[in-house]
């Protein structure tokens, strides 16, 4: 009975996950738990000299929990499904935010292997575009399904910039470089102070983190790279 109960609550707990599907090509052995995997986006050209050795598909399960279908851990999920194949780049072909269909992420990807991925770097925090010199900008968006009913507006100093709801973005552009306030008010105020300079560009992920009564705002500063891949799965407000 105990064996019984035993596989029962870890098939439920294997139901809670995203389903993983792979098709490889070919199969390398696994690298090491602490390689680099590098992630592509959709945009990003994959090498002429990478080796091309399958493809991975993740997805809802039927039962995947809205915590465990985020963007970072589809991606986690993906880059050490890579590393067991042997590969250490996973180039994006498709991606679906949450939506009406599916409360989690959803990816498509092809993975590869390069002998020298030293040239690939996770990038700072911003990138500088020569495009607007004179500003900076922000990017605010919400793609978690967590707290779906707490909504907030988000202030940058005394302005409100943002209405942080699920599905929602939008970019600031900030004259005055130097320190920043960013905040945001339920039953309490969570505020963040980020340092932005003329022609850069931050990517802030909205959130909501457990609170007493309601859910409290959650900010996070995210690397550019991996922000712009997040701002672009959502669809256009």
């Amino acid at each position: 009975m105990k064996t019984r109960i035993l596989l029962l609550v870890g098939l439920l707990l294997a139901g809670c996950s995203p389903k993983i599907t792979t098709n490889l090509a070919e199969t390398r052995a696994p690298l090491p738990e602490d390689a680099l995997i590098v992630v592509l986006g959709l945009d990003d050209v994959v090498p002429a000299e990478a080796e091309y050795l399958g493809k991975i598909k993740i997805g809802d399960s039927g039962l995947t929990k809205t915590g465990e279908g985020t963007l970072e851990k589809v991606l986690a999920l993906a880059k050490e499904q890579a590393r067991l194949a042997g590969a250490n780049v996973v180039k994006l072909t498709d991606s679906k935010a949450p939506d009406v269909w599916s409360s989690v992420n959803r990816i498509e990807a092809n993975i590869f292997y390069m002998s020298d991925i030293s040239a690939f770097d996770p990038g700072p925090d911003h990138v500088i575009n020569p495009e607007h010199p004179d500003y900076a900008i922000v990017y605010f968006y919400r793609s978690s399904f967590e707290g779906p009913l707490v909504t907030y507006d988000v202030y940058v100093g005394e302005t409100k910039v943002f209405a942080s709801k699920v599905g929602a973005k939008a970019q600031v552009k900030v004259f005055d470089p130097g320190v920043i306030e960013i905040w945001a008010k339920t039953e309490s105020k969570t505020s963040v102070s980020i340092e932005v300079e003329a022609g850069g560009e931050y990517y802030v992920r909205c959130g909501v983190s457990i609170g007493f009564f309601v859910g409290h705002p959650s900010f996070d500063l995210v690397p550019a790279s991996v922000g712009n891949m997040e701002y672009k799965s959502l669809e256009i407000n």
